[in-house]
């Protein structure tokens, strides 16, 4: 699934959010104002535990945090299906504090707990968009 794939996930699941999204080299996928606040998204797909943002980006992300600016990062890690791959299907949801963006290097476990906003899990039907609203809006 390409990253517009939890894009429209994304915007189709918080509502009553304006959204402008962004393809532009060295930009997040998406901005957003919620209640007042404005934040920027940058989504991802993995199908491991292994998250890579643009290093271009990574800068991006570490500037606005020093200005305190609400950044995210949402990676959703989904199972390949295949005679070969695991039977277990994982479709998770993980919102990572964009400050951290550059430890995404690491694999997923090895974040500090501190980056790891909330995981959510069984696909987007299962992800508990109101916990993921009040997620953003908390958010420092």
């Amino acid at each position: 699934m390409p990253r517009d794939g939890l894009r429209g996930i994304v915007t189709r699941n918080l509502k009553n959010v304006h959204w402008q999204a962004f393809d532009i080299h060295g930009l997040p996928n998406l901005n957003g104002c919620l209640e007042g606040k404005e934040f920027w998204v940058h989504c991802v797909v993995t199908t491991d535990f292994h998250a890579r943002v643009p290093r271009s980006l990574a800068g991006w992300f570490k500037r606005r945090g020093a200005t305190r600016g609400r950044i995210f990062v949402f990676i959703e890690r989904t199972s390949l299906r295949g005679a070969y791959r695991g039977s277990q299907e994982v479709d998770e949801l993980w919102i990572l504090d964009g400050r951290y963006a550059s430890y995404l290097t690491a694999s997923l476990k090895k974040l500090p707990k501190r980056a790891v906003i909330g995981v959510w899990d069984g696909g987007p039907r299962g992800w508990d968009w109101q916990a993921i609203r009040q997620a953003i809006v908390c958010a420092r």
